[in-house]
């Protein structure tokens, strides 16, 4: 009687056990997903100090790959910040820039201020690294407008500025590249320019030129953007 008592315990206990695993691979079946979709979580590397970002079950996602991460919250990727901020912009090979969700470098941004260009009425500039080319991406990561520009700036008030055959100058290196790759290894006054030469217009937010590429600086295609306009 104690033997076949001892015997039904021990299946019962076996019983149990095989129902806990069953729940437990359930649950994190289900669950996974939802972490997932969560966000990803910033992370640096001991050995190598670069960032890469894991799941909020630790699973690395993005391999650190990346100087710096140019955001203010440690959550990225949410499906809050998803309707507003499809991207996240870091610092890869010396070059600013804006991944997707899987690591993919999506845009290389126009450099600006110590770090990627910033949103301005929900456009960012960025360069095509073939042409050296600059135009405008959404916070979905869709280009708005092509880059077919050698500077553009920032939008104000619907119009931005823009030229061709136009370059850099920076008084410290005359022969630093133009608007894509700025190392933080160089002191910032030698990393702020002045665009000089080329001719200049305008363009509004759908990419049409309101003011002709035609001037020979920003100041006049300025003085000449309400006559052009009407």
């Amino acid at each position: 009687m104690f033997c076949a008592y001892i015997g039904t315990l021990s299946k019962n206990r076996d019983l149990r056990w095989i129902i806990f695993k069953k729940l437990f691979f359930a649950g994190i079946f289900l669950l996974y997903p939802l972490v997932v979709q969560a966000g990803l979580f910033a992370y640096q590397d001991a050995k190598t100090q670069l960032w890469g970002f894991k799941d909020g079950l630790g699973v690395i996602v993005i391999a650190p790959q990346f100087g710096a991460i140019y955001e203010t919250t440690k959550e990225v990727f949410t499906p809050k910040n998803k309707k507003t901020e499809h991207l996240v912009a870091v610092l890869k090979n010396s070059t600013s820039c804006r991944i997707s969700r899987d690591g993919t470098v999506k845009f290389e941004s126009v450099f600006h201020d110590n770090g990627p260009d910033p949103y301005e009425e929900g456009l960012a500039r960025f360069v095509d690294p073939k042409t050296g080319k600059v135009g405008f991406h959404d916070t979905h990561g869709n280009i708005k407008i092509k880059p077919d520009y050698d500077f553009a700036s920032p939008f104000r008030n619907g119009i931005a500025n823009v030229c061709n055959g136009c370059h850099g100058e920076y008084p410290q290196i005359p022969t630093y590249p133009p608007i894509s790759v700025h190392p933080y290894s160089y002191p910032l006054k030698e990393m702020y320019m002045d665009i000089t030469g080329g001719t200049w217009g305008m363009i509004d937010k759908r990419g049409k030129i309101i003011v002709p590429i035609i001037y020979h600086s920003f100041e006049e295609a300025q003085k000449n953007k309400v006559s052009d306009i009407k």
